[in-house]
């Protein structure tokens, strides 16, 4: 992002982002926080434990979907636990089985698709290279922590305290909690929340 803004000669700008894209913003402006206008921040993903686990372990928003998680652990061996099978499709994902690796991604697509569309997804019958690879990249970094330590973008906070924020909840979105984002404006006094009440994860 700084290289664009160089690229482009842009003194300061409002920098929006979604989900993970608010996760990026929010890193950037604290990295860079004399570039800043200010922040609009739609849906906010922390990148904590919690929040990956949230998506992807046994207690999180696995328990609106059972049907669908059933289908997303089925590759999991009878003999490991399932209460974070992150490190087992990160094997398959990145392992020299082929036909693994695009079962893998089409159940991960799935289950991806599932808590973004609240349930109304249609997955795709067939995996492709980029499904693949999209998994993959979606995967490795789940289970590397996001390349964040635990709590950073919280502790770090301050550094951009002074910057204006929205920061936007759709009630409905299950991969961006609210509890997320009121914590955040709990800490970052120049922060506003906007909650709407039927909104899902989508921007649009």
């Amino acid at each position: 992002m700084e290289i664009i803004r160089k690229q482009l000669d842009i003194k300061g700008w409002v920098v929006f982002g979604g989900s993970w894209g608010a996760t990026l913003g929010l890193l950037y402006a604290q990295q860079y926080p004399l570039r800043m206008l200010g922040l609009i921040l739609r849906g906010t993903f922390l990148a904590r434990e919690r929040d990956i686990h949230w998506f992807s372990a046994e207690g999180g928003v696995r328990r609106f979907f059972p049907k669908q998680w059933q289908a997303f652990t089925r590759f999991l061996p009878k003999e490991e636990h399932w209460d974070n099978p992150l490190a087992i499709y990160y094997e398959l994902l990145t392992g020299k089985d082929t036909a693994a690796a695009h079962a893998a991604a089409l159940a991960w697509a799935a289950w991806s698709g599932c808590v973004v569309s609240y349930g109304r997804f249609a997955a795709p019958s067939e995996s492709s290279e980029a499904l693949l690879n999209g998994a993959r990249i979606e995967c490795h970094y789940m289970f590397n922590h996001c390349f964040l330590e635990e709590n950073q973008l919280l502790r770090e906070i301050e550094k951009v305290a002074d910057t204006p924020a929205i920061l936007v909840l759709m009630l409905r979105d299950l991969v961006c909690p609210l509890e997320s984002a009121y914590l955040l404006e709990q800490n970052w006094p120049a922060a506003q929340l906007k909650v709407i009440p039927a909104g899902g994860p989508a921007s649009g």
